[in-house]
């Protein structure tokens, strides 16, 4: 008693209706087209982009320390896929 295991492979195919049991190692290639994934070019992300805006305002808030967690935030953001860069 093992389990059957299938292995695919294909180049420029399609193919729906294909459920993945474990990781899907795309060797760094990007996965366009996809409406739900949680890694993006690994970057963690809950799905597309959840804003197409920029965050490109210059951070003057009067206070270095301030203005530094604020570009901190805007970065992990961008990084995460969350906003667009700008």
């Amino acid at each position: 008693g093992g389990v059957d295991t299938a292995v695919w492979s294909w180049v420029n195919s399609t193919h729906t209706g294909i459920v993945l049991s474990g990781a899907l190692d795309a060797n760094s290639q990007n996965i366009d087209n996809v409406s739900s994934i949680l890694d993006v070019n690994s970057a963690q992300v809950v799905g597309a982009r959840v804003v197409d805006a920029r965050i490109d305002d210059a951070i003057n808030s009067g206070d270095a320390i301030t203005d530094g967690v604020i570009d901190a935030i805007r970065d992990v953001l961008i990084a995460h896929g969350l906003v667009a860069a700008a």
